[in-house]
């Protein structure tokens, strides 16, 4: 993920109330399930990329639903800097024919959020 996109998601979360931005990271582990989809249903990559690919959107989608958690219950500061490194970080690991997936899954729970506050 570039930098200049990381920082756009960093700016729009940041600019979320603390209900919203909850919302957002429920929707993004949600959406990793999807992502985790798409890994092992692409049939060019070989078992062994499949599972390598599912193991690091398992950590992901670990971290985000601890960020749930901490956004939930404040039980630690936890930047939202950091955690869209930490996508990024997950998702230039994956093969190439995956990459892209995590950040459109954070991307599109934040456009939906962004959206439903818009009505």
């Amino acid at each position: 993920m570039r930098d200049d996109i990381q920082s756009a998601l960093v700016t729009r979360l940041g600019q979320l109330p603390s209900d919203q931005r909850l919302t957002v990271f429920e929707l993004f582990a949600h959406n990793l399930t999807i992502a985790a989809r798409g890994a092992w249903a692409d049939s060019a990559l070989s078992t062994k990329q499949q599972v390598q690919a599912l193991k690091t959107i398992n950590e992901c989608l670990h971290k985000a639903t601890s960020r749930v958690q901490v956004e939930r219950l404040g039980t630690r500061k936890w930047t939202d800097e950091d955690f869209v490194g930490m996508v990024a970080d997950c998702e230039a690991v994956l093969h190439s024919a995956l990459q892209g997936s995590l950040g459109w899954a954070l991307e599109a729970s934040l456009g939906h959020v962004e959206a439903k506050a818009r009505r």
